[in-house]
Formats: structure tokens, C-alpha cells, sequence
């Protein structure tokens, strides 16, 4: 009779150590699941970043042809300016 009391005992114990396992790997399943996610969101953002980046460096190399050409003409006009002060 004592063997059976304790077969069964053994049964539950192990019955229980199977359902905390299931629930920790479960768990774990979760976690990484949810780190997965995590790695997708942040692969997305570090995209849009890159693009951001891009577009902002395109931004600033037109604005320093804007400002070059500017330049040139401002530096051309005084000096027809100068040349029609002189001429005169």
C-alpha cells in the first residue's frame, strides 16, 4: 500500500514539474517572440534613419550649390557694378 502512496505522490510531483515546464517554456516562447518583434521594430526605424539621413545630406549638398551659385552671381554683379560706376 505504501509503495502505491507513493508511486502516486511521484505521478503528481512529476505531473507538476511537467505543467511548470510547459508554462516556462511557454513563457520563453513568449519572450522571444516578443524580442523578435522588438528586432523587427528597431531594423525598421534604424531604415527610416538611414533614409532620413539620406535625404537630409541631399538637402544640405543642393543648399551648397544654392549658396555657390549665389555667390558667383552676387560677386559677378558687383563687379559689372564696379565697371559701370567706372565707365560712366
Amino acid at each position: 500500500m505504501d509503495r502505491i502512496y507513493i508511486e502516486l505522490i511521484q505521478k503528481d510531483s512529476l505531473m507538476e514539474q511537467s505543467y511548470i515546464n510547459a508554462s516556462n517554456e511557454l513563457l520563453l516562447l513568449r519572450i522571444v517572440d516578443s524580442a523578435d518583434k522588438d528586432i523587427e521594430s528597431l531594423k525598421k526605424s534604424v531604415s527610416r534613419l538611414r533614409q532620413r539621413n539620406i535625404d537630409l545630406y541631399l538637402a544640405s549638398e543642393d543648399k551648397d550649390v544654392k549658396i555657390t551659385r549665389n555667390r558667383t552671381f552676387g560677386i559677378f554683379g558687383v563687379c559689372v557694378a564696379i565697371l559701370a560706376i567706372l565707365i560712366r
